[in-house]
């Protein structure tokens, strides 16, 4: 592989990641995949808690296996 394809691996992997902002503080893991899968199919979706603890921070990542996936969710006008 040369370093061209090997950064052009790398930004696909980067573009298929989205953070997640502002989510409500009793989502699950499950919630927010089912409700990203409208968008097309994930790899995962997390949910950060705090350290030590099993409160959520309020954000989370969702990774899509297309990035044309991940670019309809981005130019979806109103996510609730």
């Amino acid at each position: 592989m040369t370093r061209k394809d090997a950064r052009s691996k790398l930004e696909t992997e980067r573009n298929r990641k989205l953070y997640v902002g502002g989510l409500p503080y009793d989502i699950t893991k499950e919630e927010l995949g089912n409700y990203f899968s409208e968008f097309g199919e994930l790899e995962y979706a997390n949910i950060v808690y705090s350290v030590g603890s099993t409160l959520p921070r309020g954000f989370g990542f969702i990774k899509f296996k297309a990035v044309s996936s991940a670019e309809d969710a981005l130019e979806f006008s109103k996510h609730t």
